[in-house]
């Protein structure tokens, strides 16, 4: 039993050192667009704990654009790395712009063949990214219903409902509804991206899926999301003056109290389909450990937005600073994934 004991924490002990020796450093994008993620995503956090919604909806976007042009810049720094151009080439911000412009336009205005062969993987990775930065920006509340959501203390009480009611058509729940759709795009676009090159530095064929590691993922997950809630919905609409459903109209809660419309209850169930399989798709072709990081930082940070859109009331500044700290993070993380 001593020598089992004994085996067991070898074991134990050897796994950090496990670790250690196969985890890859990560690759980010070249100067200045992490540390202008950094700062925009500072004054957004400040913005959103003093209730400043010009400041809240111009940095979202400015952070949005920083892992956006990231990942278009670190495809023009790979494609200096393999050209007979000077390695040593500027790295400013107007250089890094002046260079996405003409990827851009190359990728656009060449023939399909090309994008196939060349940069099948990076541009399935660019739209994900690009489509990503639509959703944060219809996302975005009306300004009146960014105030309703981000009371002062001295001017009107905490509200205790949900931001998307069950009767909600207003403005807000068709913007959030299409905000959703967009998202799912971006996984959509990551899930052909990843199934087109595996993230290595040392392959450039792509690797098949591993189905083990895909159907545990995505079990694993799909689990989870039931366990919060995200495959219920809340029979009748939840109102400031009456935090419980209807006694007539049973509602499902789950450990972080959504309240899921009825009427959104299947978009919901399909968007999470779409992040659990991008996620598992990451994790069964990672030739590394960096694309799966960044998907797992994407899921998590999509918690924290369920809780704050359907939870029973405003989850806090500090609660929607984590999901944009993973969130944002994670966008730049797979932005280095660009090759």
């Amino acid at each position: 039993m001593s020598q089992s004991f004994s085996a067991a924490a070898g074991s134990f002990v050897s796994l950090p050192q496990y670790i250690l020796e196969h985890w890859q450093p990560l690759i980010l994008p070249p100067a200045p667009f992490p540390q202008v993620l950094t700062a925009s995503l500072s004054a957004l956090v400040i913005s959103e704990a003093n209730s400043w919604y010009p400041g809240s909806a111009l940095f979202k976007i400015l952070t949005s654009l920083s892992f956006l042009l990231g990942g278009f810049a670190q495809l023009q720094s790979l494609s200096q790395t393999t050209s007979t151009s000077s390695p040593n080439s500027p790295s400013s911000l107007t250089y890094h712009l002046i260079s996405v412009s003409k990827h851009i336009y190359t990728l656009l205005t060449s023939p399909p063949s090309y994008h196939a062969s060349q940069f099948g993987a990076a541009h399935f990775l660019l739209v994900g990214l690009l489509f990503s930065l639509i959703g944060d920006i219809l996302l975005i509340p009306p300004r009146s219903s960014y105030l309703a959501y981000h009371p002062r203390k001295t001017t009107r009480p905490k509200p205790t409902s949900p931001r998307i009611a069950s009767s909600d058509t207003s403005n807000l729940g068709n913007r959030f509804r299409l905000g959703m759709l967009f998202f799912a795009l971006a996984h959509s676009a990551y899930i052909f991206s990843f199934l087109s090159r595996p993230f290595s530095p040392d392959s450039t064929s792509a690797t098949p899926l591993q189905w083990g590691p895909f159907l545990t993922t995505f079990g694993s997950l799909m689990y989870i999301a039931s366990l919060l809630g995200l495959f219920s919905s809340t029979s009748s609409p939840v109102t400031p003056s009456s935090t419980e459903p209807r006694p007539h109209a049973p509602a499902h809660r789950s450990t972080f109290t959504l309240h899921i419309p009825p009427s959104m209850r299947w978009m919901v169930i399909a968007y999470t389909i779409v992040i659990c399989s991008m996620v598992a798709t990451a994790a069964a072709t990672d030739a590394g450990q960096q694309r799966t990081l960044g998907a797992v930082m994407f899921a998590i940070s999509d918690i924290f937005v369920a809780r704050d859109v359907f939870g029973g009331g405003v989850a806090g500044w500090m609660w929607r600073a984590g999901g944009w700290t993973l969130y944002f993070g994670g966008q730049m993380v797979l932005a280095g994934c660009v090759a």
